[in-house]
Formats: C-alpha cells, structure tokens, sequence
C-alpha cells in the first residue's frame, strides 16, 4: 500500500504523527469552546471579552507599528543620504537620476531637495530614502 505524501510528510507514521496533533489541538478548541459557552449566558457576558480582544488588538497593532530593525547595509545608506551636498548625482529605485538641490538638517533628520531628470523636484526624508538611493561621484 503507497500513501501519497501530504507536504512534507512522506512517510505513514509522519501523517499519522501529524493527524494526532490535529486532532488533539481540535480537542483543545472544542474544549474551550464549551467552557465558553457555559460563561455566556447573556450578551451582557460578553462585554469583558469584547473588552480582552481591544486590550489584544491595541497590544498588537502597537507591536506592528514598533520600527524593525534594519540590517547594517541599510543603516550605511541611511548614513550616505544625511551626508549629501548640493550638487551631486544620485539614482533613486522609482524616481530615477537626480540632482541634489537642497540638504536641510532638520529634527535630527535631513530633508533632501532633489530634482529628478523624469520627475521633477521632491523633498525627501535621507532616514526614509537612504535605502532607495545611490550616490554617484
């Protein structure tokens, strides 16, 4: 008898391993189902885990929101763009080359004024466009 492989299970016991586990996390899920029928009896019931989910929802957008770190090629670039002058060539990922026209510290940040050959003048953030642009001569 062949069993077909089911992702990277190819052999009868690993299917059978993995069906246990599925059936012992639906187990668990009925279980705390029921327990949760027993709590909620009125809507009324419902409003401390309403409550609970917002509570879990906040903690998790703020979680999303927190900066990631970025690998040490990224913070070099960052690095380059703060360190721009007036007059040099650059290339940006969608906006193509350009000429610095402005470098302005501000905020602990430096606003870039840059005139793109296809896309006119922008004033850049260097902390959020350092990735995107090269530095040419």
């Amino acid at each position: 008898m062949r069993i077909a492989a089911v992702g990277n299970y190819s052999q009868p016991h690993c299917t059978e391993v993995h069906l246990a586990a599925t059936m012992e996390a639906l187990s668990r899920a009925r279980g705390r189902l029921d327990e949760l029928r027993r709590r909620v009896n009125r809507p009324d019931d419902l409003v401390p885990f309403a409550e609970s989910w917002r509570d879990r929802e906040a903690r998790m957008m703020a979680e999303a929101q927190k900066p990631q770190p970025k690998p040490n090629g990224a913070s070099k670039s960052v690095a380059a763009a703060k360190n721009l002058q007036v007059g040099q060539q650059v290339q940006h990922e969608k906006f193509g080359p350009g000429s610095v026209t402005g470098v302005e510290p501000k905020d602990g940040d430096v606003y870039l004024t840059i005139n793109f050959v296809n896309s006119g003048e922008r004033t850049l953030l260097a902390s959020l466009v350092g990735e995107k642009l090269a530095v040419h001569g």
